[in-house]
């Protein structure tokens, strides 16, 4: 009996080997694959997260050769994805995606957000920046809002009786104690932009921006409602002071000075969660801007991560689209505090953090950056036009000056 069961083990041994064995030939055998991955813009302020995403995409998948190149020249972009088929994915800005895939460069990921519950994993402001009309064609990365933050108690001396404090009281405040506002914004936002955004979101429908995209002059010209936010912008300079001398610039650090009540508000982004972890003193301004409405503050994406349509490797793409509709890939962000459009790596954050989520979590397609639903050829213009404004300088004809200006022919 003994000398069986000795037999018995002995087998068990050798056959437990050969697993090990052909268990490590096996992941020697792995098929290396390739990824090359063209950024646009990679200067903008949630660009650290999409390089720590991608960071720990290579950890997962060593055995992938990820090549990552960056570039700022729009049109450029453009035409080496469609002359010269060396990337499989474009990480991008809204607007760029949608003139992309509009003329056949990029393909419809619809299968993968629906096959990966995108929808039901992440806030749906994620999938509805990347979607035109009924198809995705891009996956958000890093969504954040605009906030005016204020601190409870030094408010609460200044407008009476507020159990939950306006946009307009704010302003009103700050212009009759002559109180400035210092701003937190990635800096490739100028306060001008901001400031239009916060209006247009009131004003704009975005799916009306969506389907008229890069429409031409004409059409361009009889779209009165970006002149309305253009005339609403002059009248919170005339009649609340909100000029350009009004804004101070700082960091994310000012959200300490508001915690502390060194300073009463300042507007700041979702990017400054960091700094803001479980605030008592600090409350998030309802935005509504036009008398009785009440908007969600705007949401930007600066990136979608898309496919081109030429990819060589296809099948490296779609493990990649994979990998950033996983739970876990957000959830070591959520434990550092940053707020992200994942729902389960969100819910591990706790008292103000929470109460900024909620822009995010409830924002549709109405809460998409009004700038975004219009060729980023136009927005130089639009900035010049919005400087000009938050200066005292209106002209009532702001709108078609920047449509002018865009489709100008060159000589």
């Amino acid at each position: 009996m003994k000398k069986i069961k000795n037999v018995i083990f002995i087998v068990l041994i050798i056959i437990l080997n050969c697993n090990l064995v052909f268990g490590c030939s096996k992941g020697k055998d792995e098929p290396k694959g390739k990824l090359s991955i063209l950024i646009q813009n990679n200067a903008s302020q949630d660009v650290d997260v999409i390089n720590t995403l991608i960071a720990n995409y290579k950890k997962a998948h060593s055995q992938i050769e990820i090549k990552i190149e960056n570039m700022t020249e729009n049109e450029k972009i453009e035409k080496v994805t469609v002359d010269k088929p060396d990337y499989d994915v474009l990480i991008c800005e809204r607007n760029m995606m949608i003139s992309m895939a509009r003329q056949g460069y990029l393909s419809d990921i619809s299968s993968n957000v629906s096959n990966n519950k995108m929808i039901d994993k992440f806030y749906n402001i994620v999938s509805t920046y990347g979607r035109i009309d009924d198809k995705y064609y891009g996956i958000g990365v890093m969504p954040y809002s605009l906030n005016f933050i204020y601190n409870r108690q030094q408010a609460a001396g200044y407008i009476k009786g507020a159990d939950e404090i306006d946009l307009m009281s704010l302003l009103r405040m700050s212009k009759e104690k002559n109180i400035k506002i210092p701003v937190a914004l990635p800096k490739e936002m100028d306060i001008s932009l901001a400031v239009a955004s916060m209006i247009a979101d009131n004003i704009i429908n975005e799916a009306d921006l969506e389907k008229n995209f890069d429409v031409g002059r004409e059409k361009y010209s009889k779209f009165g409602k970006m002149q309305e936010v253009f005339k609403f912008m002059n009248t919170l300079f005339k009649d609340y002071g909100v000029s350009a001398d009004k804004f101070v610039l700082s960091d994310n650090s000012i959200v300490k000075k508001v915690e502390s009540g060194e300073v009463p508000f300042a507007l700041v982004t979702t990017l400054s969660s960091k700094e803001i972890d479980e605030s008592k003193n600090i409350a998030v301004v309802n935005s509504n801007i036009v008398d009785g409405s009440k908007v969600n503050p705007p949401v930007i994406i600066d990136h979608l991560v898309c496919q081109l349509q030429n990819a060589k490797n296809k099948d490296e793409v779609v493990r990649f689209l994979d990998y950033l509709s996983d739970d876990e890939s957000y959830k070591t962000l959520g434990k550092e505090g940053i707020i992200t459009g994942n729902r389960s790596a969100n819910s591990q954050l706790k008292g103000l953090q929470s109460q900024m989520i909620w822009a995010i979590s409830v924002a549709n397609e109405n809460n998409i950056i009004f700038y975004h639903n219009l060729p980023y050829k136009m927005k130089p213009h639009i900035i010049e036009q919005t400087k000009n404004l938050i200066n005292g300088a209106y002209s009532g004809n702001e709108w078609q000056t920047i449509v002018d200006k865009t489709y100008t022919e060159k000589k």
